[in-house]
């Protein structure tokens, strides 16, 4: 069974996680890749980057959807 992140930190104990926190603004996280990814909103870094055209994206995620579009146009 799978939880989301939400859930699973209400099912465990809060206090023993460290906050990662953004230096930028008032974002804060228990994961640290997910500061990881949102630092990219303030450096403007996009290191997935579409073999076909180019473009730039923040998370992995985005590039495999933008992939599709080249498989269909329409």
């Amino acid at each position: 069974m799978y939880l989301s992140s939400t859930k699973l930190m209400t099912v465990l104990d809060k206090s023993k996680f460290t906050r990662h926190a953004c230096p930028h603004c008032e974002y804060t996280t228990f994961f640290k890749g997910h500061l990881t990814q949102h630092l990219r909103v303030h450096t403007g870094e996009r290191p997935f980057v579409c073999k076909t055209c180019g473009k730039g994206f923040t998370q992995k995620q985005n590039l495999r959807r933008h992939g599709i579009s080249h498989m269909n146009p329409h």
